[in-house]
């Protein structure tokens, strides 16, 4: 399996680090060879760092309108995506479609042995590997871990004559991307015409005791362009 080449390889350099990762943390909880689940190929916050970004006025503003801009925030991607989809002719979503593609160009250079009617043993590039088309499953773990075919389960596709993406999760596929973004979020009306529960509307709701701390309120903002070129001669 590649992770285990490459995680030889830090072990070699990096002794001290894989340790510390072997007594400290188990290995399905960081590598997506051993997680249980699946990942789908996300492993980072980075869906949340772009919304606290494009939040980062909204934030300072009351709750109310806060929860508005957050309203129009996801309102304008689920439209932008919604567009995406609907104008997409392919049959899977592009990113997907990239990612066969490209594992396609490389099946062209191996060459598949059949073990049995769904098996067969993929050489030529990189490691050896056994594919089970039947069972989605191959050596590399890569068809298991992206439910996308690899390379070497597209070569054995070949030599079985399978559709390549009849091997692809339906998750990838436009028309489970476009029902994603089905749905429409609207806008909250106005205060006048919410139905609030008498026992709700009884309700007195007091702020959140917060330590206040002394001093300015720190705030990130961008630097002019006056400031950026200041620094840029001053690192230099």
């Amino acid at each position: 399996m590649e992770f285990d080449e490459l995680y030889g390889e830090m072990n070699n350099s990096y002794p001290s680090i894989t340790k510390y990762l072997e007594d400290s943390i188990h290995r399905e909880k960081w590598a997506r060879s051993y997680f249980h689940g699946s990942r789908y190929n996300i492993m980072t916050t980075n869906g949340s760092k772009s919304i606290n970004a494009k939040l980062a006025q909204a934030r300072e503003l009351p709750i109310v309108v806060m929860l508005d801009a957050i309203q129009n925030l996801i309102s304008s991607w689920f439209n932008t995506h919604r567009i995406a989809a609907v104008a997409s002719t392919g049959h899977l979503t592009p990113w997907a479609e990239r990612t066969v593609r490209s594992r396609f160009i490389e099946s062209q250079k191996m060459e598949v042995f059949q073990l049995n009617t769904f098996e067969y043993h993929v050489t030529g590039v990189g490691h050896d590997a056994v594919v089970g088309l039947n069972r989605r499953t191959c050596r590399c773990r890569v068809f298991d871990i992206d439910r996308l075919p690899c390379s070497h389960a597209i070569a054995a596709a070949g030599q079985h004559n399978i559709n390549i993406y009849e091997l692809c999760s339906h998750y990838y596929t436009t028309n489970v991307w476009t029902l994603a973004y089905t749905e429409i979020v609207y806008p909250v009306p106005p205060s006048n015409e919410w139905n609030i529960p008498a026992d709700i509307a009884s309700m007195t709701v007091l702020p959140h005791v917060v330590k206040v701390h002394k001093g300015r309120t720190k705030k990130k903002r961008i630097p002019s362009v006056g400031e950026f070129a200041s620094r840029k001669k001053s690192v230099v």
